[in-house]
């Protein structure tokens, strides 16, 4: 996708700078403020009864809008990516088997893990409704479960494990027949 090495380089070390950094800002603005003014109302009150933001304007304003904020730009970001790898396939009749497995792939990763934060996000919008929690909870403890049908629940796997065992099963059919083969050639050659 990058012609030039040095450009690469020089997108990548940019966006992991913001990558790296942004996530911070909310956490040292609510540190600061939380020292500096600790009974506001906007302070997030950390660690005061239980280890989290413990007022409830602190939770929105470090927690949620950064959360939600976050969330919108990847969600953004997966859209443009995925428009770009249907143009490129429209276009690009040799490999369009190859991006058209990128967007298949794009699309499972949004629901094995896209759908897990949506529902994290509304329980924390929603703290009351048990529903949005229980499902955060259940997707989010099956991680390993929705990798292995992402990744492993696919034509090639299945092919490969049919293939596998039609090898297996054939081949200890061979020893048995081997073996009444060798009885009864050493059968014979007793018998003569």
């Amino acid at each position: 996708m990058c012609k030039h090495r040095h450009r690469c380089d020089k997108f990548l070390s940019r966006y992991s700078v913001v990558g790296w950094s942004l996530p911070w800002l909310p956490v040292v603005i609510a540190l600061v403020i939380d020292g500096v003014e600790p009974e506001a109302e906007f302070a997030p009150q950390y660690g005061l009864p239980q280890c989290w933001l413990n007022s409830p304007y602190g939770v929105y304003i470090y927690f949620l809008i950064p959360l939600t904020c976050m969330f919108v730009a990847n969600f953004v970001t997966y859209i443009l990516v995925v428009i770009r790898f249907s143009i490129l396939a429209f276009q690009s009749r040799g490999v369009r088997k190859a991006h058209h497995e990128k967007i298949i792939l794009s699309v499972k990763l949004f629901f094995a893990f896209g759908l897990l934060w949506i529902f994290g996000l509304l329980s924390a919008i929603f703290p009351g409704n048990a529903a949005f929690a229980c499902i955060f909870i259940f997707t989010s403890s099956l991680n390993g479960l929705m990798l292995f049908l992402v990744f492993l629940c696919n034509e090639a796997v299945f092919k490969a494990l049919k293939k596998f065992k039609s090898e297996t099963s054939h081949s200890s059919s061979k020893p048995t027949n081997q073996t009444s083969q060798h009885s009864n050639t050493s059968g014979k050659a007793n018998q003569s």
